[in-house]
Parts: C-alpha cells; sequence; structure tokens
C-alpha cells in the first residue's frame, strides 16, 4: 500500500532506535546514576528491558523488513511507551531500606512512598504500550494495508448506540 510518508514517521524510524536504547538503559541502570543500584537491578535488566526491547525492535524493524514505514498509530503508541520508560527509570526503586529511586534521591524522601506507587503503573502501561505499537506495526504493514471489515457497517446507528450512525 503505498501511503504518503509524513515527517512523524521517518523520525520515528530514524530516532527510534536510538531513542529505544536509551530508554531501555535507562529504565535497567537508572539508580546506578544515583549511586543506589542494588539486588534488583538484576531482576530489572532481566525482566523489564528485553520486553521494552523485544516489544520495541519489532515495532521498528516488522515495517522496515516488508519495506514500509511504521504507521502513525504504531509510532504514536511507540513513543508513548518510551515516555512510560522514562518515568519509570525516574521512579523504580530498588531495595526497600531509605530512598533508592532517581527521583526520591534527587527530591528528598519524602518521594519515597511514590517509588513503588509510580513505577508499578509506569512499567505496566509502559509494556502494554509498547506491545501495542508492535502489533500496530505488525497490522498495519502487512501487504494489503489494515484489513477494516465492512460486515458491521450497515448496524451502525441502531442499539445503545443511535449517536454513532449520524
Amino acid at each position: 500500500m503505498n501511503r504518503p510518508v509524513s515527517a512523524w514517521r521517518r523520525f520515528t524510524q530514524t530516532v527510534g532506535w536510538p531513542a529505544l536504547a536509551a530508554v531501555a538503559a535507562w529504565v535497567g541502570f537508572s539508580r546506578h546514576l544515583v549511586g543506589t543500584d542494588g539486588s534488583h537491578v538484576l531482576i530489572y535488566v532481566l525482566t523489564l528491558v528485553p520486553v521494552l526491547l523485544i516489544a520495541g525492535i519489532m515495532a521498528l524493524a516488522v515495517p522496515l523488513r516488508r519495506k514500509q514505514v511504521i504507521s502513525a498509530r504504531a509510532s504514536a503508541w511507540f513513543f508513548f511507551a518510551l515516555g512510560w520508560g522514562l518515568v519509570l527509570g525516574l521512579f523504580l526503586p530498588d531495595e526497600a531500606a531509605g530512598p533508592t529511586a532517581v527521583v526520591s534521591v534527587l527530591l528528598g524522601e519524602g518521594w519515597q512512598g511514590a517509588e513503588s506507587a509510580v513505577s508499578n503503573p509506569a512499567a505496566v502501561i509502559m509494556v502494554f504500550s509498547m506491545s501495542m505499537a508492535a502489533v500496530f506495526a505488525w497490522l498495519d504493514s502487512r501487504p494489503g494495508g489494515p484489513v477494516r471489515t465492512h460486515d458491521e457497517d450497515h448496524a451502525q446507528g441502531t442499539g445503545y448506540y443511535p449517536v454513532l450512525g449520524e
């Protein structure tokens, strides 16, 4: 499918690779910068970082392998996931004794309670968003393009939501 290539999608194909590597390194080793890396670093490096890298590589490489560019929605999910990866690297705690996340070391012990409260949902959102980027990149770069079925279009505007038909 020939569709015009926007600057945003071209930007994703060129900047996406180093940005993915930087965010994966940030998630895995951000606590090393403030000297609070402990026993959990290995767990993060063996779980969160591979999931982020595998899904991100799929999101960027599948359209390239199919000689297409990444779709707009896959690109949006990709950068949304990278943003949550940056947040995760700031709030990811290491051990329970004292402030260990980057944000609590830099801003004080008052942020210690926010470490787990922010990092847990941030990790879930990051993994989900990068998975969505990979799925949309795979679906949108198929030879026939994105598949839209029209078998239910006749039902729009009926049922509980009649406003959809207008």
